[in-house]
């Protein structure tokens, strides 16, 4: 990972962001990501991957208020990785592990599902805030080697409007967006 691209993704806070390698290792995470999903940081380095927290980790099914869509959806993602013909050792490793520990996981891998995860909006649970429904969308980071930006805002449909005034210049109060 290019050191830019975690100052970038430090310099979003205080929205969540996080950069995914192409098997979901979770590369980097910016303070509010941590509060919103978990502090991967933290983690040994061999943990910090998106598909294993969410297999693996009980966090992940208090986090996530759908979690049976979204591990569908993770476990699409990653079969999408795969490419046919193509030996890919650290895949095969991530599968093989997550299916020798998840039965959930291997039901879903079973299932040959592919899926891209592009944008869309999920439903969190945090401990502090409790229901938030957020915005998500995921960038291709050109010569990353298939590494993406993950970038979480407030549910652009259930944003609060601001009332309508007669001199726009005249109200210079910000907008909140809850993360």
């Amino acid at each position: 990972m290019r050191p830019a691209l975690l100052a970038m993704i430090h310099a979003l806070d205080p929205a969540p962001a996080l950069i995914h390698g192409p098997h979901l290792e979770v590369l980097g995470i910016n303070r509010a990501g941590k509060l919103l999903l978990d502090d991967f940081d933290a983690m040994p380095p061999t943990e910090r991957n998106t598909a294993r927290w969410m297999f693996l980790n009980p966090r992940a099914r208090i986090v996530y208020l759908d979690w049976p869509e979204i591990a569908a959806g993770v476990v699409a993602v990653l079969r999408a990785a795969a490419m046919p013909g193509v030996p890919d050792p650290a895949l095969t490793a991530l599968v093989d592990d997550l299916t020798a520990r998840s039965p959930e996981f291997a039901r879903l891998w079973s299932g040959y599902e592919l899926s891209e995860h592009t944008h869309g909006v999920k439903r969190f649970f945090h401990e502090s805030a409790g229901e938030m429904r957020i915005s998500y969308e995921t960038m291709l980071l050109p010569g990353s080697q298939g590494q993406t930006v993950l970038i979480y805002s407030a549910d652009a449909a259930r944003r609060p409007r601001r009332p309508a005034t007669a001199n726009p210049a005249a109200s210079s109060t910000p907008t909140s967006s809850a993360c």
